[in-house]
């Protein structure tokens, strides 16, 4: 029922896991030949799923598509990862019904790539791995705040500017979201 893929190297298919029809929980972490996970797409058992990488090797990830092959999966979690599919690469997640967590580190997609997880699963609660929920900013102690999403930023909170640039992050995030909110839509009329 569980299965655990540590720093393995000698295959590239996932699909033989498929065989394992009663499979509940899969952790996958440093694979380093596997970048497409199309091979887990049909493992209607799985309720648990884990990818990750390490802190200087980040597991690649072609596209999301297999997410639509996991219709009864409930937590779903991405380390190191790096994506390597264009907005929205998180289309798939609409077919995740019964999803009830998501745990992403705060700077490992694009900020775009949040606010669309967000919108795409209101039930859902998103969040980092420490469990604290996603939003737009957060403040790392006395200093920083920090904007979601990679490569997005901080800004010194002394900074004269600290106001203005948080606010025109905020703005800019509202905006993804109602871009999402668009897409979705959109996906909900086809």
């Amino acid at each position: 029922e569980e299965v655990v893929l540590e720093y393995v190297s000698g295959f590239s298919d996932l699909s033989p896991l498929q065989s394992l029809k009663k499979i509940k929980s899969l952790h996958l972490e440093n694979l380093r030949s596997v970048s497409c996970f199309d091979g887990l797409a049909g493992l209607k058992s799985l309720r648990y799923l884990h990818i990750d990488g390490t802190i200087d090797w980040k597991q690649p990830v072609e596209n999301f598509g297999f997410l639509k092959g996991l219709p009864n999966l409930e937590v779903l979690a991405f380390g190191f990862v790096i994506n390597k599919s264009a907005f929205p690469a998180f289309l798939p997640v609409l077919k995740l019904k019964k999803l009830k967590i998501l745990k992403v580190g705060m700077a490992t997609f694009s900020s775009k790539e949040y606010a669309f997880l967000l919108t795409a699963l209101p039930k859902a609660k998103c969040c980092h791995f420490g469990g604290t929920k996603w939003t737009p900013t957060y403040q790392i102690n006395d200093e920083y705040m920090e904007f979601i999403g990679k490569g997005a930023g901080r800004v010194k909170l002394d900074s004269p500017n600290a106001d203005k640039k948080t606010k025109a992050f905020i703005t800019q995030y509202e905006k993804y979201i109602h871009e999402a909110e668009k897409i979705i839509a959109a996906m909900a009329n086809k």
